[in-house]
């Protein structure tokens, strides 16, 4: 059975807070800080909101680090070559002294995409280029001069010195639910993030063991793919606080359209990206999905840094020890 282990997501757009939360996650013990990769503010577009770029966002936090591990939840694939992207995988690991894991996906939000300049392909064909992308990766960290040649990527001789510190190389983290993208994390990575609002447990339950069969039919031990399930976590004091939260988080959680994902109070409390209520119900949460889901890794969105800290202490050592 793997060891649980809890992250820190860092608020991005905060240059200060973030600076706070990613030494205070180092101080309370956290296993790892992710960061996203957004260009622009997710949850508003158009708005103008402050927003760093990821990848020198984590060396910075690399360099005033020594134990917690880093990652981006998740690097979009479509806006940096995959050989430029394992060569900065390997500075960071390098920086971090073997502190990285690549977190990577196919990308979404079409506002960015436009706004920068971006083409913005079907999600078949940006599901498709994070296979390739994945596959060039490997190549650079593991071949003396590796050589790829796909529908979308081609390198050649593309030498990549020093290799990483961590062997065979760092960790692949492949962040989505679709079948597609199970797919590629069945064959070629180390870690399956999930963040998903409008899944139910027994349908997300069904696509990891897909996930797990296909693993096996790629000639792999489907137990070596851990799963790690990003949440997001509305702490309440009292039952009658939780009930409350419930039924404001189910409508506020929205589609891209702003419509409501969730139907009511218990479809909020049972979705597999949302952890709601009191101490003991989010314990009790917690256990529920390593039970039914097969998660060891939870990687937290949390309020406050102040929350941070009532997680570390009353919640982090009953999985933890």
């Amino acid at each position: 059975m793997r060891t649980i282990k809890f992250g820190m997501h860092i608020f991005n757009g905060d240059f200060e807070r973030a600076r706070r939360s990613t030494l205070l996650a180092e101080e309370l013990g956290y296993h790892l800080i992710s960061f996203d990769d957004h260009l622009l503010p997710a949850k508003t577009p158009g708005a103008r909101i402050p927003q760093f770029e990821c990848y020198t966002m984590l060396a910075w936090m690399a360099s005033i680090t020594r134990r917690v591990r880093l990652v981006p939840t998740v690097g979009c694939m479509s806006f940096r070559n995959p050989a430029l992207l394992a060569k900065m995988f390997t500075t960071l690991d390098y920086i971090s002294g073997g502190r990285i894991t690549v977190g990577v996906g196919a990308g979404w939000l079409r506002s960015e995409y436009e706004a920068y300049g971006f083409p913005y392909p079907s999600t078949g064909e940006r599901i498709a280029q994070l296979g390739e992308g994945v596959k060039v990766m490997k190549a650079m960290w593991t071949q003396l001069e590796p050589s790829f040649s796909g529908r979308y990527f081609h390198v050649e001789k593309a030498v990549n010195l020093p290799p990483p510190l961590q062997k065979p190389h760092p960790p692949i983290m492949v962040g989505g639910t679709d079948l597609r993208t199970l797919r590629i994390i069945a064959q070629d990575a180390n870690m399956m993030s999930f963040f998903t609002h409008t899944l139910t447990v027994a349908e997300l339950k069904r696509r990891l063991a897909l996930m797990r069969e296909m693993a096996a039919q790629a000639g792999r031990n489907a137990d070596e793919i851990e799963i790690s399930a990003m949440v997001k976590v509305y702490p309440a004091e009292t039952a009658g606080e939780s009930a409350a939260v419930a039924a404001r988080v189910a409508r506020e959680i929205t589609t891209g359209n702003f419509k409501p994902q969730l139907p009511d109070a218990e479809a909020a409390r049972n979705a597999p990206a949302l952890l709601i209520g009191t101490v003991d119900e989010i314990k009790r949460g917690i256990r529920a999905r390593c039970e039914e889901l097969g998660c060891s890794s939870f990687n937290l969105i949390l309020p406050s840094d102040e929350f941070a800290a009532i997680f570390a202490k009353r919640i982090m050592p009953e999985f933890t020890g």
